[in-house]
């Protein structure tokens, strides 16, 4: 039978991992083999390096909650004042782009989630908001550069990829929208938009079998235009083989 992980096992493999979710579940885990030998001056060490990770992932709530617990053992810690200092003015910075955005001064916001960038290169919700901004001001391969961004550092946000596929297929990039909204269904099997944007693109493409398995999962989601599509088709096959 395997001995469990000692604290400080846990401590070796957090700081010899590059995942930053593997760091983030190895530094919790410690948490709970810590013992007042260790001392509290450690506790305090592992909550802010948590807190430091979950800040690099761009999860300031998760960060902060886990900075302030660095603080409450040890009142000392000034890397845990000073990055909850940044996340108040990373806090600022977004919304002070969303301010920009209301007044449609896109390229000021565009500025703005820069500087936020500059404070943490990790934050893949800046690059998510520069794809948004990006498309406002009608520049398409710029949001699919930072649509892309987003999803090398969060390759589950289903948003970016739907978001992603949209503009691929605006673009007449098919093969590359097709994949996308694959992605989408598979990270979310309801999405009904992506279902009836894929049945829509395969009955283009004369993929009449596919299509209609698109349009049949979209039109059990909900999508009333589905169920119209599905009958036209099933009539014109009707039509063909009288």
């Amino acid at each position: 039978m395997t001995e469990p992980l000692t604290f400080e096992e846990h401590l070796y493999l957090a700081e010899n991992t590059t995942n930053l979710q593997e760091k983030i579940n190895l530094l919790t885990s410690s948490l709970s083999v810590w013992t007042v030998n260790n001392g509290i001056e450690k506790l305090s060490e592992v909550y802010y390096k948590i807190g430091l990770t979950a800040f690099q992932k761009g999860w300031y709530e998760d960060s902060q909650e886990s900075l302030w617990r660095a603080l409450e053992q040890n009142t000392e810690n000034q890397e845990s004042r000073d990055l909850i200092q940044v996340i108040k003015n990373i806090f600022d910075l977004y919304q002070k782009a969303m301010e920009h955005e209301v007044n449609h001064y896109f390229l000021k916001a565009k500025e703005t989630y820069f500087q936020i960038l500059d404070l943490n290169s990790g934050d893949f919700n800046a690059y998510y908001n520069l794809g948004n901004n990006a498309i406002a001001r009608y520049e398409n391969d710029e949001a699919i550069e930072h649509y892309s961004k987003c999803i090398e550092m969060q390759d589950d946000f289903e948003t970016v990829y739907y978001n992603r596929a949209w503009l691929y297929e605006k673009m007449k990039n098919i093969d590359a929208a097709i994949q996308d909204y694959i992605h989408v269904t598979n990270l979310n099997p309801e999405n009904v938009k992506a279902w009836f944007n894929l049945g829509h693109i395969y009955f283009e493409l004369g993929e009449t079998i596919k299509a209609l398995h698109c349009y049949q999962r979209a039109a059990e989601l909900g999508e009333d235009e589905a169920i119209l599509i599905i009958n036209e088709i099933n009539n014109t096959q009707l039509g063909k083989n009288q």
